[in-house]
């Protein structure tokens, strides 16, 4: 086919765009055998004009090679290579300037620092200088030899006296301690009677099986004189504490008359039972000692707060004897029960001194408030 005919069938298709010789120029300098799609290191060489995007290399070209697509889609990637370009200077800008930013911000916080920074005055300046004087003699001590000479003792003065500021704060604070725990302590009368009275019959019955039975080991003289020293020492302590205490609560006269009675009554039979009966436990003598002694003192401080008491309410003389009255014939009564009827229970003897001792402290009670009614 003829170069001719191809430019006839092309122009019968269409109208052909107007050729120039500048163009025809170009369309034989690029258009090559061996043209691809990935040469774009020569394109950007040739420069071709905008018109080459028309088309017109189609009618002009004998060849089948599609350059215009081909030139196109390269002018597309060579876009976007610069595009990408572009946009690389301008990251690398915005790095750089904020690089030199974070710099001139780190300079003027460094002079901030410097400005503000206090100089030490001139004593101060003494004081360090005679800081660091006692440090450098120190590490030059204890790098010199310890030299020992024969016949002298080493010189433990130091550790002693701060062995004996130790021992003096640790008295202190458990002194202290101590005293808090008294002033939040407070003591009821009618426990403090009770423990008394138990005391007291454990003592009675301490006496009754040490007359009765040989001892079974032998009591260290030593360790019984010191628990009788502390015994005593809580019994003063236990007296000042009693002596500067109030009664927390008043006891009716009228049902401590009936409880002494009722209380004497027990009493009674509790002794006939212990004459019959045989010890059950082995009481240990310094314990026993020692609540005696808390014992006695309790009784001390109730018997205190029972002088200083004053009576709450009036109470007829009268109602009191007829119920004193009645309640030693019911006493009477049970006694005479007792005496002929077998017992049906065994009762506690603790129980029983316990009640003892709480209706003998009610008596006195009734008795004081009775006097002062009928004065």
């Amino acid at each position: 086919m003829s170069l001719a005919n191809h430019r006839k069938n092309k122009a019968a298709s269409g109208v052909a765009p107007v050729l120039t010789p500048a163009l025809r120029i170009f369309c034989r300098n690029s258009c090559t055998g061996s043209a691809k799609v990935s040469n774009t290191i020569k394109l950007p060489r040739i420069t071709l004009p905008t018109a080459l995007n028309v088309g017109a290399c189609a009618w002009v070209c004998p060849s089948n090679i599609p350059l215009v697509q081909y030139f196109r889609q390269e002018k597309a990637e060579i876009a976007a290579i610069h595009q990408e370009e572009k946009r690389a200077a301008e990251a690398k800008a915005r790095f750089e300037a904020r690089q030199a930013r974070l710099e001139r911000e780190k300079a003027a916080r460094l002079e901030r620092h410097k400005s503000a920074a206090v100089q030490p005055a001139a004593k101060d300046k003494d004081a360090i200088a005679a800081a660091l004087a006692r440090v450098k003699e120190k590490q030059a001590q204890a790098t010199q030899p310890i030299v020992i000479k024969a016949g002298e003792r080493p010189d433990n003065s130091a550790i002693i006296a701060a062995r004996e500021a130790r021992k003096a704060q640790a008295r202190a604070k458990q002194a202290e301690l101590q005293q808090t725990n008294d002033a939040a302590t407070v003591a009821d009368p009618r426990k403090t009677a009770v423990e008394a009275d138990i005391a007291r019959a454990k003592a009675r019955k301490l006496e009754q099986q040490q007359a009765n039975a040989k001892p079974e080991e032998q009591v260290d003289p030593r360790k019984a004189a010191v628990e009788a020293a502390i015994a005593r020492a809580k019994a003063r302590k236990l007296e000042q504490q009693q002596a500067n205490a109030e009664p927390e609560e008043k006891v009716d006269p009228r049902k401590a008359a009936v409880e002494a009675a009722i209380a004497r009554a027990k009493a009674r039979k509790l002794e006939q039972q212990k004459a019959n009966a045989e010890p059950e436990e082995q009481v240990d003598p310094r314990k026993a000692a020692v609540e005696a002694a808390i014992a006695r003192a309790k009784a001390r401080k109730l018997e205190q707060q029972q002088a200083n008491a004053e009576p709450e309410e009036q109470v007829d003389p009268r109602k009191a004897a007829v119920e004193a009255a009645i309640a030693r014939a019911k006493a009477r009564k049970l006694e005479q029960q007792q005496a002929n009827a077998e017992p049906e229970e065994q009762v506690d003897p603790r129980k029983a001194a316990v009640a003892a001792a709480i209706a003998r402290v009610q008596a006195k009670k009734a008795a004081q408030q009775k006097v002062v009614n009928e004065d």
